[in-house]
């Protein structure tokens, strides 16, 4: 810390002869001190005020006194000298005049007690030079300063060597602050957060500024600086990662000097991810998008054409996942895709986005045909070179590579609606859309890639009961005469059917379905189509073959294959 010196010099002095008491030696040239039994001496000095800054610390306080020679001639003496601080007030500064006019200061005391500014016991005092004197005690300003001790004269203010006072002081910066809080917790960044913290100074004072420093791995620091009093910060929400903080503070006083920094503190701060940046997407009708990303646990992607969403991969999971190949195909053209992640505390990230140009390769145009067959409708495929995907009501049901296709998996009567997809390259060409109709006149059961016809019943029509049972509770509640119903989203639906079978293959085939709990497909001729699994079944052996009746529970089931 820097060490500053200032000068006060002697602007009145005096002193007091006992054996005259009414002389006044306001303007001697000497300053002469006595005691002895018969009589005394005392000096006066007054100090200017020093120009000492606010909230400094005194190191020292030196009284300079020019010894010009003792009262009995002799060259060096030991010596007894004290200076007290009775008089040392600030009354005597303001009275001075009238104290010396009116000679007060010899009835002011007779000898001096208490509080010690400074004292020489037996010291060796050499005249003609001056002669320090430290004092234990400091005011501002210095006022009036009294020396009462051993015979010998200084030079007074009037004379060439005057009295002065020598201050050295030094700077003091602030101390090292407190940290308050946040504090070994769990903060949400999404929201502000308020760092606090306590200034401290030995001296006093407040804040003038300060440095906030954070930092994830207390190596590289990120600091926040700011001119103000406030004890406190409030960190903008979403500035913070995830994970733990440091952070610590510097304050400084108003002479700008800096403390240091506070100890360490860390929290935990609970943030959304940074956004994930795309680095490349493929020129490709189905691109393939890659990116890069950190604390990802979910990711989202989403293709848009003229602020139009025209695809959703809705919520991935995929902690290593950094590739996305998307699944739908896209006409040529320009296109914005953006992504955003989600991270393990359930936080998403804000959307960042890429432009990208598709410009494709197109295969030659297919051809499709659609006619019924006995169990749907039958494809015919032309004009394909390589692979191709049928459209379903626009829903991807088959890759096909041959020129036919049968679609058993219609209801009967209901209007389809189809197309074929060829893919060539990095490009793709669609055909007309062909609408068919199935048509067939008997139940038909698909187990795996066969198809069972249900045709009869012994001496009776098949047994046929759909049930449909919506999954909820009647609960009843005090002061409720009825009960209230608290249904869910879920049915249960189920098929009950009864044939018969001439032969044992297609009812094995029935029992293989129901051992191995594989899905199934029932169809009939009123448009009936239920996929599920079969929950129970029981063969009857009669004379001229099977009786069988089972179950089918109705299940969820998406006919789109993966593109």
């Amino acid at each position: 810390m820097a060490l500053h010196t200032v000068i006060s010099q002697c602007i009145a002095d005096t002193y007091i002869d006992d054996s005259t008491p009414n002389a006044n030696y306001g303007n001697s040239n000497i300053l002469r001190l006595n005691s002895t039994n018969v009589f005394w001496n005392i000096i006066f000095m007054k100090f200017a005020q020093a120009n000492i800054p606010e909230r400094k610390r005194i190191i020292s306080v030196i009284l300079y006194l020019y010894l010009t020679e003792p009262l009995n001639a002799l060259n060096d003496r030991l010596f007894s000298i004290t200076i007290p601080a009775s008089d040392c007030s600030p009354e005597r500064w303001e009275n001075w005049e009238y104290e010396i006019t009116a000679n007060k200061f010899k009835n002011a005391t007779t000898r001096f007690g208490g509080t010690i500014l400074a004292e020489i016991s037996n010291k060796w005092l050499a005249s003609g030079n001056y002669q320090a004197f430290e004092l234990r005690t400091y005011r501002m300003p210095p006022y009036v300063i009294s020396l009462d001790g051993a015979t010998i004269a200084f030079h007074s203010r009037e004379n060439t060597n005057p009295p002065y006072i020598e201050i050295v002081y030094e700077d003091v910066p602030p101390d090292k602050p407190t940290l308050i809080s946040p504090i070994g917790e769990y903060k949400d960044s999404n929201s502000i957060i308020r760092f606090e913290w306590q200034y401290n100074s030995s001296v006093g004072g407040t804040q003038k500024a300060f440095d906030l420093q954070w930092s994830t791995d207390q190596v590289n620091w990120n600091t926040i600086s700011d001119e103000t009093s406030d004890t406190f910060y409030d960190m903008p929400a979403k500035t913070l990662p995830s994970g733990n903080i440091y952070w610590r503070v510097r304050t400084y006083n108003e002479y700008d000097e800096a403390s240091e920094y506070s100890d360490i503190a860390t929290f935990y701060s609970i943030a959304a991810p940074n956004y994930a940046v795309i680095q490349s997407i493929s020129n490709a009708a189905r691109p393939v998008i890659q990116w890069q990303a950190d604390n990802q646990q979910v990711f989202q992607i989403q293709i848009l054409q003229n602020d139009d969403v025209v695809y959703d991969s809705g919520e991935q999971p995929g902690v290593n996942t950094r590739s996305h190949k998307v699944n739908a195909f896209l006409e040529d053209g320009t296109y914005v895709a953006r992504i955003r992640i989600k991270n393990e505390y359930d936080l998403w990230s804000d959307w960042s986005e890429y432009q990208f140009v598709i410009s494709t390769t197109k295969p030659d145009k297919p051809i499709l045909a659609v006619q019924r067959s006995p169990y749907g409708l039958e494809l015919t495929i032309g004009n394909v070179q390589s692979e191709a995907y049928i459209y379903r009501d626009g829903v991807p049901i088959a890759k096909v590579t041959g020129q036919k296709y049968f679609d058993h998996t219609v209801a009967n009567g209901k209007e389809y609606r189809y197309f074929v997809r060829a893919l060539s390259g990095n490009g793709f060409a669609d055909s007309d859309v062909v609408i068919g109709i199935p048509a067939f006149r008997i139940g038909l059961l698909n187990v795996g890639e066969e198809v069972i016809e249900l045709k009869y019943n012994l001496n009776s029509v098949p047994d046929k009961d759909l049930s449909c049972v919506p999954v909820g509770a009647m609960n009843h509640y005090d002061g409720r005469e009825l009960p209230v119903a608290e249904m869910s989203d879920n049915t249960n639906i189920t098929l009950s059917l009864t044939y018969f079978f001439k032969g044992f293959a297609k009812v094995e085939k029935i029992m293989e379905a129901a051992r191995k709990k594989g899905v199934v497909l029932y169809r009939d001729k009123k448009g009936l189509k239920l996929y599920g699994v079969i929950t129970n079944i029981t063969i009857q052996d009669v004379i001229n073959g099977y009786i069988v009746s089972f179950t089918i529970a109705a299940t969820d089931h998406n006919e789109a294959v993966e593109i």
